[in-house]
């Protein structure tokens, strides 16, 4: 019997480096800045246009959460939202979503925080459905993103830029895009 908790002992020291590495590696540290609220680009979205192909009363936010450009190209029309959530028990962890859909397909830029570090995945998805297309369509390079505090309630307001390099594997093409946002956490 004790050799059996020391070999899980073992077992469970290993699973803890490795997560920890997991951690370390994968995911990437957040800047903060209090004052980023403040920033002349978010003050700007009050300015935008949401534009949501012809269907004004769907899905149309009552403020323009991000002005997420692609290339850096800004544009006073808004195809995108941004929405913040948080974890109920822990504050730590929480998640959030930049959101583009036309109503047949669309994509998802989702940003996983835990503590101090994201990461972030993009997923494509359309109501063309083909088997077996469980290939992911992106690669990000890099990724920054800058939140205006380290921790977050229901409710609270949430100030942040995001930038995110990316590569299309399927056109092998390389993109910046960049994201100055506003939500409430839900």
């Amino acid at each position: 019997m004790k050799k059996f908790f020391k070999i899980l002992g073992v077992i469970l020291g290993i699973f803890i480096v490795i997560i920890f590495f997991s951690y370390q590696f994968f995911f990437t540290k957040i800047n903060f800045d209090k004052n980023i609220k403040d920033d002349q680009r978010i003050k700007n979205l009050d300015k935008k246009v949401f534009w949501n192909f012809g269907f004004e009363q769907i899905n149309k936010p009552k403020k323009i959460s991000t002005d997420f450009t692609i290339d850096g190209k800004p544009n006073d029309t808004i195809n995108f939202t941004f929405h913040a959530y948080q974890s109920e028990k822990y504050r730590n962890i929480g998640q959030f979503q930049v959101h583009f859909s036309t109503g047949y397909n669309g994509i998802n830029i989702f940003l996983y925080r835990l503590k101090n570090k994201f990461r972030t995945e993009i997923d494509e998805f359309s109501d063309n459905v083909v088997e077996n297309e469980n290939k992911k369509r992106y690669k990000i390079i890099s990724e920054k993103l800058t939140l205006d505090k380290e921790n977050y309630k229901k409710n609270d307001s949430v100030f942040g830029i995001l930038e995110i390099q990316f590569e299309d594997l399927v056109n092998n093409s390389k993109t910046n895009s960049i994201s100055y946002f506003r939500a409430k956490m839900e």
